[in-house]
């Protein structure tokens, strides 16, 4: 009997044991309607509780990092099973970026650490394989900077008011949601670009609103040019009496850019949709 009472005890120990390690390592559930957020900028992901702890966890150490180029605000995006989201340092799109994908599905979370001069880091909840959505948003940063010079790049953030700076700055940063919001600073000889898809016969609206500090302004353009140096005004769409809103029927499909300017300076938020 006490040898039976014995091995008894050691199985219930061992099943609290297991219950008691599944408890502490199960992830907190992702919200039910996490999906909702479709459409919404970043910080709708970035700053929900259940995610941010568990981004904390997979990131480890470099969640500092990663949070560091959600500087700008961007949509979140559904990408097949996946939300996803990207976001880049202020003046520093292509070449520092972040971004974050939740899978549907398995309900598990994925995040990515660019940066130029480095390798991609890749983090994955549950040991699983990064999506190819993250997969693929890394290659295009890899092979817009595959033609970069590294040594001017790095002058280019130190030195602002150099040519080089001019140069890189002048990549459009593509944007994937048919409403995307974005929010970014602009100042000096500086400009920042995007660059939208649309289909011949769709509404092109785009609106540009800023922080008021002092006297300053801001102001956009729309153009069929990616090279902002060498751009003009889209010929078709016209602004509105504050040329704070422009809107225009879209007569061929094709990438259609959107350049923001500001002097001296402005923290803004630019949305364009399609309709």
């Amino acid at each position: 009997m006490n040898r039976t009472a014995s091995l008894l005890l050691i199985v219930l120990v061992s099943c609290f044991s297991a219950t008691a390690q599944t408890a502490k390592t199960r992830r907190p559930a992702l919200p039910s309607d996490i999906a909702a957020v479709a459409g919404q900028d970043s910080d709708s992901l970035l700053k929900n509780p259940v995610i941010q702890a568990r981004m904390k966890k997979v990131l480890g150490n470099k969640y500092g990092s990663f949070m560091e180029s959600f500087e700008t605000l961007n949509p979140v995006t559904k990408e097949g099973n996946y939300l996803f989201s990207s976001g880049c340092l202020i003046h520093a799109c292509t070449h520092l970026e972040s971004a974050i994908a939740v899978d549907l599905v398995s309900r598990t979370i994925h995040a990515a650490i660019f940066r130029q001069d480095e390798k991609t880091r890749y983090f994955n909840e549950g040991g699983r394989a990064t999506p190819r959505v993250i997969r693929d948003w890394a290659n295009n940063l890899r092979q817009i900077n595959s033609g970069t010079n590294n040594s001017q790049s790095k002058r280019s953030f130190a030195t602002p008011d150099v040519a080089v700076e001019q140069i890189e700055a002048s990549t459009p940063r593509r944007l994937r949601s048919l409403a995307p919001t974005v929010r970014g600073f602009i100042g000096g000889e500086s400009h920042d670009g995007y660059v939208i898809r649309a289909r011949k016969g769709s509404v092109l609206t785009v609106r540009l609103s800023w922080q008021r500090e002092g006297d300053n302004r801001a102001s956009f353009v729309v153009s069929e040019s990616p090279d902002f140096y060498t751009s003009e005004p889209a010929k078709f769409g016209a602004k509105d009496n504050d040329d704070q809103r422009w809107a225009g029927r879209v007569p061929k499909t094709g990438d259609y850019y959107v350049y923001v300017v500001a002097h001296p300076s402005a923290h803004y938020t630019l949305h364009m949709s399609l309709r």
